[in-house]
């Protein structure tokens, strides 16, 4: 029997969209991170060892001491809800790790929560969960396979034992919705189908299966990438599955196929002069706040500003962070990252990842050679399995007289060692 699930997070608007709207500049790009949510990485400790962890990539070793109390958050989290903020992100590290995590969960009663978890200790927060009274409350964690679970998730839970903490989830906090991502390696594309009955059967409602980004720990530890031929061949087989069973979960996969496609704005035909990464990158989606008070561009770019919100005594939240408006990340604009503009993907894709394209070619202005890659793949592949409807829908994003991307790679590894060359 198919769930009835609700295709759109909808978010009411408030203000802040309104004043986002009317903005210009890097200042509209500002605001609309503003309304959407605002994200805490409490904590940089955690108990697991994720081989292709980004967090891990850009923390400074020995720093934890100089993290924002968990006294200091909820100050910065009764700031923020005083401005109509109703979304907030908690994520780690393990933020369940956190020393004072409980008064963190209580300061966000009335809001809408995601909880970004690796799961381990979960069980211990049931009752906490059940009773703080958010408007919504959603659970985030990672399963990276079945059986290849965990040599990639390290020192963590096996698949059988993340998913039946799911499911007590699901039984134990009423109205959760609970979520699960899974990083691509050339082992687990093998395992889709597996994974799929079993995420459904622990009454997961969402499944995002994303590319790990190109960080150190990825690069060092040579992380098995597929290659995206084999990746969009796996995908199809997973999306015939998906259909025949009635669509029950909401189903994503990076560069190939997103649930969201269908429900909510990509790239209208006058977004050239906006942020790339407007309206529903998941990188940059909110204001994020680091462990030590820093606001990033957006969870990998690390600014050299630091420690923005260390003396939150010293003004407002908004005050404060509105100074980020001056950093280059936030002054780019779609027409900047000129390669892209007459690309016959553009709608779909928006140039991509703007962190790949400062890893390879050393600025935000030159395309995401994943994206590049995933898309023509997703035209021979995905495109034959949709829906009548869905197949219509995403033809409608593309140029057709526009060009086939800038490049074309087998696969990560071959990327890699290509895009060395160019810089």
């Amino acid at each position: 029997m198919k769930k009835q699930l609700e295709y759109a997070d909808k978010r009411p608007t408030s203000f802040l969209d309104i004043i986002a709207t009317r903005a210009k500049g890097s200042g509209q790009y500002y605001w609309s991170r503003l309304a959407y949510q605002v994200t805490f990485i409490v904590t940089q400790v955690c108990n697991m060892r994720c081989v292709y962890c980004y967090d891990k990539s850009r923390v400074e070793k020995g720093r934890v001491k100089k993290e924002l109390s968990s006294e200091e958050i909820v100050k910065i989290i009764k700031d923020i809800r005083s401005f109509g903020i109703k979304q907030i992100m908690i994520t780690g590290g393990e933020a369940l790790l956190k020393t004072g995590i409980e008064n963190i969960l209580n300061a966000c009663k009335g809001a809408t929560l995601y909880l970004c978890t690796n799961g381990v200790y979960l069980e211990n927060y049931f009752s906490v969960l059940s009773g703080i009274g958010f408007e919504k409350l959603h659970i985030h964690s990672s399963l990276d396979g079945m059986d290849s679970h965990v040599r990639y998730a390290k020192n963590g839970t096996t698949a059988k034992q993340l998913l039946n903490i799911m499911k007590k989830a699901k039984d134990r906090i009423q109205n959760v919705h609970i979520g699960l991502n899974t990083v691509i390696n050339h082992d687990n594309i093998r395992e889709f189908g597996d994974m799929y009955d079993s995420i459904f059967g622990a009454g997961v409602d969402k499944w995002t299966i994303s590319m790990p980004y190109i960080v150190s720990e990825v690069v060092r530890n040579k992380h098995p990438f597929p290659e995206f031929e084999d990746l969009a061949k796996a995908v199809a087989l997973l999306l015939e599955k998906h259909f025949d069973l009635g669509e029950p979960i909401r189903l994503s996969v990076g560069g190939f196929y997103k649930y969201e496609m269908f429900d909510i704005k990509t790239i209208p035909p006058k977004r050239q002069n906006e942020h790339p990464c407007m309206p529903n990158c998941n990188g940059a989606r909110g204001i994020i706040i680091d462990s030590f008070g820093n606001v990033l561009d957006c969870l990998l770019d690390n600014p050299k500003e630091k420690s923005l919100l260390k003396k939150f005594q010293d003004g407002s939240f908004v005050d404060l962070t509105q100074r980020v408006k001056d950093r280059p990340f936030y002054k780019m604009r779609l027409e900047d990252v000129k390669p892209c503009l007459d690309c016959r993907y553009l709608k779909l894709c928006g140039s991509g990842c703007r962190y790949n394209s400062k890893v390879l070619f050393g600025d935000y202005f030159n395309p995401d050679p994943i994206r590049c890659s995933c898309y023509p793949m997703m035209e021979k592949y995905i495109l034959p399995v949709l829906t009548d409807d869905r197949r219509k829908k995403i033809q409608s994003y593309f140029n057709h007289k526009g060009k086939m991307p800038p490049y074309s790679f087998k696969g990560v590894i071959d990327m890699l060692d290509k895009t060395e060359d160019v810089k």
